[in-house]
Order: structure tokens, then sequence, then C-alpha cells
């Protein structure tokens, strides 16, 4: 993905209480708009949590280095050694330009599920555990309505043009 051209992907948008919870699908791959969902914590909490704070922490480093050894980032990506080495390894954490309205584009960040709840155990350890019981909840209903939606399909009936059955 090229870092100078405004995000492509669309979001969808799940309500959490006074929350909206921005995600989208990457390469198979959940990924959560966490620096929107950290603006909306601080506005409702007063706090001022920021990613940037977060990618700072030595076992922050420790765990992104971990994904980078395991040669889940892109090899042409930032080799200096500040909060940018680590805001694109692909399926885990991406810093995308973020249209938040017709004019203003931002920078921001998109991660898998496993970093953002990492994130919200950071941020309040009660306050990511809401979020991830509510996401998996939602997940396991996903999950149910395509598994009943699959097997309705497997069972449909058409016309056998050979023997005038239906099959």
């Amino acid at each position: 993905m090229n870092m100078n051209q405004p995000f492509k992907y669309e979001f969808n948008e799940v309500k959490f209480y006074e929350y909206t919870i921005r995600m989208t699908i990457i390469d198979n791959t959940e990924m959560y708009l966490v620096s929107d969902l950290l603006k909306q914590y601080n506005e409702i909490n007063n706090t001022n949590k920021r990613i940037s704070k977060w990618l700072t922490r030595v076992d922050t480093k420790e765990l992104l280095q971990f994904y980078k050894d395991k040669n889940l980032y892109d090899p042409n990506g930032s080799q200096e050694n500040n909060e940018d080495d680590f805001s694109n390894i692909p399926n885990v954490i991406m810093k995308i330009d973020y249209k938040i309205n017709n004019n203003i584009t931002i920078k921001a960040y998109i991660v898998n599920g496993a970093i953002l709840h990492d994130i919200l155990i950071w941020v309040n350890k009660v306050f990511a555990h809401k979020i991830y019981t509510f996401l998996d909840e939602k997940r396991k209903n996903d999950n149910n309505y395509l598994n009943k939606e699959i097997k309705r399909l497997q069972n449909r009936y058409i016309v056998n043009k050979n023997s005038q059955q239906w099959t």
C-alpha cells in the first residue's frame, strides 16, 4: 500500500455504548482504527492516551519486534529506530492516511485484534475487557449467522432437467 495515497478501504462501524468502533478487512485480517477509538476514549474520559506513547514502550517494541522477526513485515519499510520503525507490519499495524471528512485527512493507525487488545489494556484494563468481550460476541454471532446461511444454501432445491425431478 502506498502511504501517500488516501486509505482505500471501507470501514464498517459498530456501536459500543457511546463509542463507534471502525474496522475493515485487509488480506483476511480484521483491522481496527485504533487512533479513532483512542480519540473517542480520551474525549469521553478526559484522558490523553496516544498511540505514539504506546509505541515508545519497551514491551511494545518487543511485541512488535516479535512480529517483524516472524517475517510478517514489509522488508522495504522504514528501518529507523523510532515509532515509525513499527508503523507498517502487514496484518499487524499500519499507519494510514484516514479521511475524516471531505476536507481533512489525518495520519491514523489500524491494528489487528491482538494489538488492539494490547493497546486497550495499556489504556484501561476494564475497558479492554469490555471491548474484547463485545467484539468476541459479535464475531460469534456473525459466524453463527454465516453457518446458518451456508446450511440454508446447501439445502436448496433446484430442478433436475435430466429427469424432471427436484434435487
